[in-house]
């Protein structure tokens, strides 16, 4: 593969087919010819989460987010990479990274993971504050996310 189009359309179908190894193995690849495009860096990150490898998403989505400033492509980054450190457990590290999109760009995967997180920090009134915000943009998304938040509360107290 010698231009970017392939390597997105290939990666793109490993994923949606479920065949994250071989979508991650084809992302190196193309972070390796292209290590200058922001959509090579995310699809590794993206990939590299996709097979629990969270320190490479961590990472790979931190290059995407620093490349993305100046583009539209924030959010995605950012989330992908709160992702990671929420897996990895560095909460307060994700909410670090989504607050900086947050002040600059208004997206639904920003707020609801920050929701998320959030309420992971045990942090019910931040958690909520993002939901409200949520609520504006995606109600649908929001109150699937109460009902979320809601039965892992029954779940924590039984």
């Amino acid at each position: 593969l010698k231009k970017p189009g392939p390597f997105v359309n290939h990666i793109s179908v490993f994923i949606n087919d479920g065949r994250y190894t071989e979508a991650h193995e084809l992302a190196l690849d193309f972070v390796k010819k292209f290590p200058d495009n922001l959509v090579a860096h995310f699809l590794l990150a993206k990939t590299a989460y996709c097979i629990e490898d969270f320190e490479l998403s961590k990472s790979q989505g931190r290059i995407a987010f620093n490349m993305s400033k100046a583009s539209g492509d924030m959010a995605s980054c950012a989330v992908i990479t709160a992702s990671a450190h929420y897996r990895l457990n560095e909460l307060e590290r994700a909410m670090e990274m989504l607050r900086s999109v947050e002040r600059t760009q208004v997206s639904q995967e920003v707020e609801e993971m920050m929701a998320t997180i959030a309420f992971a920090m045990e942090n019910e009134e931040e958690a909520f504050l993002h939901i409200d915000k949520l609520m504006r943009i995606n109600k649908e998304v929001a109150q699937k996310l109460i009902e979320k938040f809601l039965s892992a509360s029954v779940k924590k107290r039984n």
